[in-house]
């Protein structure tokens, strides 16, 4: 488990979490981001989780010289980039754009819904620096895929996944293999071991 090195510090982008019902707790300081981490998860009757799985799952997305390590785990830290633009997005989403406008049978609603509720409570759903930015995170939804829904589409409006740095609301309908098919290299590593793209992790099908 990781943890950080200097409570006293605020992270790049300051203390965050995110929740299973896409909320984020955001804060600049330590205990207030505790603390508003508990409100909701009170409020919302989720099961309380500790400061350290809190500081787990934002030393994921931190610099490796943010936090520390358990000995097993020193060396195996894949640091995901959450800070993106536009222009990310763009290269990241171009092979997809293209699947948009070539036609194909997407996945069904039970399993467009199920990933889009674990991509609501992902630490690597983000959305693109600058309100200019978010506005044209839209664009990349073309073709058929543009007209599909999900129940948790409200948490993935104008958001990308850091890993693949692709737009999340088209993302959830495409069938597995062809998002295998145009898969960037080391995207696996990147991957959170619940992410339902994780070649044998907890939520792969």
């Amino acid at each position: 488990m990781q943890r950080l090195l200097n409570r006293n510090l605020t992270p790049p982008d300051g203390f965050r979490y995110s929740h299973e019902t896409g909320y984020v707790s955001r804060a600049m300081d330590h205990w207030s981001w505790y603390e508003d981490i508990k409100r909701h998860r009170l409020a919302n009757a989720l099961p309380p989780i500790s400061i350290e799985q809190a500081e787990d799952q934002l030393c994921a997305g931190l610099p490796p010289n943010n936090c520390e390590w358990d000995a097993d785990e020193k060396g195996h830290h894949s640091f995901v980039e959450t800070r993106l633009r536009i222009r990310d997005i763009a290269q990241g989403a171009a092979a997809y754009v293209k699947l948009m406008l070539s036609g194909f049978k997407t996945v069904d609603q039970a399993e467009a819904d199920r990933r889009a509720r674990i991509c609501s409570g992902c630490y690597l759903r983000v959305a693109p620096i600058g309100c200019a930015s978010c506005q044209k995170v839209g664009a990349f939804i073309v073709g058929e895929v543009g007209k599909k829904k999900t129940h948790y589409d409200q948490n993935l409006f104008q958001k990308a996944c850091a890993a693949c740095r692709c737009p999340l609301q088209p993302l959830v309908h495409f069938p597995l293999d062809l998002l295998s098919q145009n898969e960037g290299e080391g995207l696996q590593e990147k991957l959170p071991a619940f992410c339902w793209r994780k070649v044998g992790g907890s939520n792969y099908l």
